[in-house]
């Protein structure tokens, strides 16, 4: 069973963020206030695919992200124990986000050891539905071809 975290964050300007938790043994990192575990793997920094293939774009199937896409990616990658990734939402992705640039130079916790500058959401942009929303997390903005795969941290 899923846990599925909605946030308003974007209407609001509000951010939650996050408490993490690094397992080195797993190659992941935990969020303890969303419930989240964030793949952090080399692959986290390595990876990269397009939000949709070109032959979508093209075919103005802007939505259709099947093929060798990032969300294809999340979901076929097993990893700690679970097969169920999926590519997270801007809002779960903004969860990242820290408040200040930290010693790694990124607005992203130092408990992850594994990133990159940019990384894909899984929402498309509401004014033009041909880009999705991405967090660059060396100036901390989210903005419209790196991967950070999550999945849902099953809490007793």
């Amino acid at each position: 069973m899923k846990k599925h975290l909605f946030l308003i964050s974007i209407a609001t300007n509000f951010l939650l963020y996050g408490d993490f938790i690094r397992n080195d043994a797993l190659e992941v990192v935990n969020d303890t206030n969303t419930t989240l575990m964030w793949q952090d793997n080399s692959e986290a920094k390595t990876v990269m695919k397009p939000w949709v293939t070109q032959a979508n774009y093209d075919a103005g199937n802007y939505y259709d992200t099947s093929g060798d896409t990032a969300a294809t990616y999340c979901s076929n990658l097993v990893m700690a124990g679970y097969s169920d990734w999926y590519l997270p939402t801007i809002n779960e992705l903004r969860t990242l986000l820290t408040p200040a640039r930290q010693s790694n130079g990124y607005y992203i916790s130092t408990d992850f050891k594994n990133y990159n500058d940019w990384y894909w959401s899984s929402s498309s942009d509401s004014y033009n539905s041909a880009y999705g929303w991405v967090v660059i997390f060396y100036n901390g903005t989210p903005t419209t071809t790196a991967i950070r795969p999550l999945q849902t941290m099953y809490v007793a």
